[in-house]
């Protein structure tokens, strides 16, 4: 599944960083900011997917309501067209 992924490379970055600020002292200083620079933009793309899927989720919801809707109005037209009070 996808959001499970992202949550998972954002648990891995996480740790990554966390690992990088450990030994970031003992790194050149352009190594480092290199590296922050990645976990930036790696950061970046992350938030880009979440909000990709939040967005497409939404959509989803909006979707399954709308068909919910029209299958109960659909199923309260056959209702009517079966006259179950017998006025014809």
């Amino acid at each position: 599944d996808l959001l499970d992924q992202t949550f998972e490379q954002e648990r891995t970055m996480e740790y990554l960083n966390s690992v990088a600020n450990e030994y970031f002292g003992k790194l050149t200083h352009d190594i480092s900011r290199g590296l922050q620079i990645e976990l930036e933009n790696f950061q970046d793309r992350l938030y880009d997917v979440k909000m990709f899927l939040s967005e497409r989720l939404t959509k989803y919801n909006r979707l399954h309501k709308t068909l919910s809707d029209f299958e109960v109005r659909f199923k309260i037209l056959e209702w009517v067209m079966n006259d179950p009070l017998g006025f014809q």
